[in-house]
């Protein structure tokens, strides 16, 4: 089997997902190498080892496109696009659609807008009834395509994730040497891991943390308090949190280990591969009904907490719930769930589904 993948950039995420694929499939990953000018270039830290990476980009008008022709006329038996949300992208669907050429979309998720823009509608509408195949990463994302016009029929599970079974750590509870090695306090501790941007409520955070009286610490890896302070202003966040700098893979995993427990308390998050990092190393997650991974992966209870988004006292009882029990239960059923989510699992799923596309 030939897959042609097209996307915006060699995201990490992405390109792990098609090494594992180029496992079992000759897979070409077409790109524009384009980045978000805000994004720190650390990021930017894997480049496929098996799939084929082609720079497809060309410039017309001043604007970053697909070389089409150099797309269509690579041979393939399945063409899967990386979802619609740029101009490239869409351009290339539109060509697609008049000159009937299948295609089928990755779609991590989405939210309906009450007020939303009729023509975005129209290309959501558009692109995705005359997709032949969607990979949809929960039941959530399904109920959103399907408001957009996807034939249910068409819809195939796709557990997005970035792990591997060998980044599955089962977790030490006993993590006061660990916690000394990178010179925080011993109390129980919250995570949270990501860019410090209005969207993911760490204002909402703090007021939680204010109301709570007990012991404890929140470590947020990222960045500064100055950026914090400057980004959600009129919130100043107390003696309970500790600012880290941005951490690459190998010491943000000292970090996972000296946790207790992650906490993403985002307004909104189409999926959250933050989520099923945590949980890999055996950590209960607290996020909100808004994260689409949260409420895929989380068991509430069992492996974490759901709570109301931007709902502080929602947020403060979960907090104190977590505090109370004796957790160790619950990281083992977050390293269970990311074994489900992990890579090698998801993409043998795929190659399944993606057969029986085929003979469909």
């Amino acid at each position: 089997m030939k897959l042609s993948f097209v996307t915006q950039n060699e995201a990490p995420f992405r390109m792990r997902w098609m090494d594992e694929l180029a496992k079992y499939i000759d897979v070409t990953v077409f790109h524009l190498n384009e980045y978000d000018a805000s994004l720190d270039k650390r990021y930017i830290s894997y480049h496929t080892n098996i799939a084929k990476s082609v720079d497809a980009s060309k410039s017309v008008f001043g604007k970053i496109v697909y070389d089409v022709k150099r797309i269509i006329n690579t041979e393939h038996d399945l063409l899967l696009l990386d979802g619609y949300g740029f101009f490239a992208q869409q351009l290339l669907i539109e060509i697609l659609i008049k000159k009937k050429i299948r295609y089928g979309l990755s779609i991590d998720g989405g939210f309906v807008h009450q007020r939303e823009n009729i023509i975005k509608k129209y290309i959501k509408e558009r692109t995705i009834k005359n997709a032949d195949f969607i990979f949809s990463t929960s039941k959530e994302t399904d109920k959103f395509l399907i408001y957009y016009g996807a034939n249910k029929d068409k819809l195939y599970r796709h557990r997005f994730s970035n792990i591997y079974l060998d980044d599955i750590q089962k977790k030490e509870l006993s993590n006061e040497t660990i916690r000394e090695s990178i010179g925080i306090r011993n109390v129980f501790t919250f995570l949270y891991c990501g860019r410090i941007i209005k969207s993911k409520g760490l204002d909402i955070l703090s007021k939680a943390a204010d109301k709570i009286k007990d012991d404890f610490q929140i470590v947020v890896v990222g960045g500064s308090r100055d950026v914090a302070e400057e980004v959600y202003k009129g919130t100043s966040f107390g003696d309970k949190f500790v600012f880290v700098p941005f951490q690459q893979k190998e010491s943000l995993q000292r970090y996972y280990q000296a946790a207790d427990v992650f906490v993403l308390p985002t307004e909104h998050d189409a999926w959250g591969l933050v989520v099923g990092e945590a949980m890999a190393n055996g950590l209960p997650v607290i996020t909100t009904d808004k994260c689409l991974a949260g409420v895929a992966m989380i068991k509430q209870e069992e492996n974490g907490y759901i709570f109301r988004v931007n709902d502080v006292e929602d947020l403060m009882n979960c907090m104190k719930k977590v505090m109370k029990r004796d957790i160790s239960s619950m990281c083992e059923v977050c390293n269970s769930t990311a074994k489900e989510y992990a890579l090698e699992m998801s993409t043998k799923d795929d190659i399944e589904n993606m057969n029986k596309i085929l003979k469909g």
